[in-house]
C-alpha cells in the first residue's frame, strides 16, 4: 500500500480543505498520513487520518525555533515512515518542508508535491514584495518534483520559475467541492427558515452573504460600506459569516449608519449550508485569493457571487456564474449589489450556471482521481 503524508502549517487547513482528499485517497488504496500544527488534538484528523502527526511551526515565518523543530520532525518521519509521496500546503509549511526533505530525495523517496493554495506574489502587488515572494518560491522549485497550481496567473507565473521542469508544473481545480453536500437537496426549507428567525430578518428582505476570515485581506469593511446604500434602500440584511480581527470594526460601520439590525456579524459558522440557501447572492472582495472556498460552496447550492476582479475568483466566475467588479471601487460593488437584488431572476440564472461548472472539473471525486493520477505518474518518474 503506497504511503502519502499531507503537510500544512496549521491543522484547520487539512480539516477545512483536506479532509475529503483524503477520503478519496484511501478508497483508491492509499495510507494517507497528516502532519500539522495541532494535529494530536484534533478529532477529525484523529478519525479520518491513518496517522496523525504533531509538528511545531506557526504561519509566521519569522518562528525560527518552531520551523527548526518541525524540519527536524518532517526529516524524522520520512526516514522512518518511509513515505512514498509528501504533499505539502501553506506557504510556511511547503517553504521549509522542501528544504527539510532535499536529503531524502536524493535517494528517491519521496515525491515531494507542492499545491499552492495562491501565491504570496500576485498582479497588481507591489514591487519588492512581489520580487520577495516570487524569489522564495522559484528557489524551493528546485525541492519539488511536482508544483500544482489552482488559478490560471498561478500556473503561467510558476511556468516561468525556470527551476522545476515545465511539465512537472500542472494545474488542477482546487481540492475540490462535495457537490452532494453542497446542494439545496441537502437542506430543508425549515433549516434556511431558522436562519431568519434566528436574526430577525423578514421572509421578504433579500439577504447578502459574505463567508471569510473577517481580516485585512478579505476587506470585509469595504464590503459592509458597499452594503450601506443598498441596505437603506433596499431592507436588504447582510450576514458576515467568519470570525477575525475586524469584526468589531464591521459592527460599529453599521452602527454608525444606522444599519445595526440589518449588518449580523455571525463569527465563524460550523455548517454554512442554510445560510447559503438563505441567501440572494454571495460577496467576496479579496485583495488576493487562489481559488476560494466560499465561492464553491456558494456556486454548488446555487447561490452567485459577486467578487473582486483577481485571479482565483476569475477562474471561478467568468463564466457566468456570478459578477466581476474592480478590486478597488466600492461604488462598483454598491451597484452590481443593487442590480443583483432587483433582478432575483438573473441571480437564479447565475446560480444554476455556477452549479454546473461545480458538478463538472470541480467536483471532488474528479480531483482525487486527477491527484491519484499524479501520484501513480511521480512514482515512475
Amino acid at each position: 500500500m503506497p504511503k502519502v503524508l499531507m503537510v500544512s502549517t496549521v491543522g484547520v487547513t487539512i480539516e477545512s480543505f483536506l479532509v475529503p482528499m483524503a477520503r478519496g485517497l484511501q478508497d483508491a488504496g492509499w495510507e494517507v498520513h497528516a502532519a500539522c500544527r495541532d494535529a494530536v488534538d484534533s478529532g477529525i484528523l484523529q478519525e479520518v487520518f491513518d496517522g496523525v502527526h504533531e509538528l511545531y511551526w506557526d504561519r509566521s515565518p519569522a518562528d525560527v525555533r518552531g520551523i527548526i523543530a518541525s524540519m527536524s520532525i518532517l526529516r524524522k518521519l520520512q526516514d522512518e515512515g518511509g513515505f512514498d509521496v509528501v504533499h505539502l500546503h501553506t506557504p510556511v509549511a511547503a517553504f521549509y518542508g522542501r528544504l527539510a526533505l532535499q536529503r531524502s530525495r536524493t535517494s528517491g523517496n519521496p515525491r515531494v508535491l507542492y499545491t499552492a493554495h495562491g501565491f504570496h506574489f500576485y498582479e497588481g502587488q507591489g514591487y519588492l514584495p512581489h520580487a520577495a515572494y516570487y524569489a522564495a518560491e522559484r528557489m524551493a522549485g528546485r525541492w519539488t518534483d511536482y508544483l500544482i497550481t489552482m488559478n490560471e496567473e498561478d500556473y503561467s507565473a510558476a511556468s516561468t520559475f525556470g527551476t522545476i521542469p515545465v511539465d512537472r508544473v500542472r494545474m488542477i481545480h482546487g481540492v475540490g467541492i462535495d457537490t452532494r453536500y453542497y446542494s439545496r437537496e441537502s437542506m430543508s426549507v425549515e433549516a434556511c427558515g431558522t436562519v431568519r428567525e434566528r436574526h430577525g430578518i423578514p421572509a421578504s428582505a433579500p439577504v447578502i452573504l459574505m463567508i471569510a476570515e473577517l481580516n485585512k485581506n478579505k476587506r470585509p469593511e469595504s464590503v459592509v460600506r458597499a452594503f450601506l446604500p443598498v441596505g437603506r434602500s433596499t431592507g436588504a440584511h447582510l450576514l458576515l459569516a467568519g470570525d477575525g480581527s475586524l469584526g468589531e470594526r464591521c459592527q460599529k460601520l453599521a452602527f454608525e449608519a444606522g444599519l445595526a439590525q440589518q449588518v449580523h456579524v455571525l463569527g465563524k459558522i460550523a455548517d454554512v449550508r442554510p445560510y447559503i440557501c438563505t441567501a440572494l447572492a454571495a460577496v467576496l472582495y479579496s485583495i488576493r485569493e487562489g481559488l476560494p472556498r466560499s465561492i464553491m460552496e456558494c456556486l454548488s447550492m446555487e447561490v452567485p457571487v459577486i467578487a473582486s476582479d483577481i485571479r482565483g475568483n476569475a477562474d471561478l466566475l467568468t463564466g457566468g456564474s456570478g459578477w466581476l467588479v474592480p478590486p478597488k471601487d466600492e461604488t462598483a460593488l454598491t451597484q452590481t449589489m443593487l442590480s443583483a437584488i432587483e433582478d432575483p431572476d438573473e441571480c437564479r440564472k447565475r446560480g444554476v450556471a455556477g452549479r454546473i461548472l461545480m458538478c463538472g472539473q470541480y467536483e471532488v471525486g474528479t480531483v482525487v482521481e486527477q491527484y491519484v493520477r499524479l501520484y501513480r505518474e511521480a512514482l515512475t518518474v
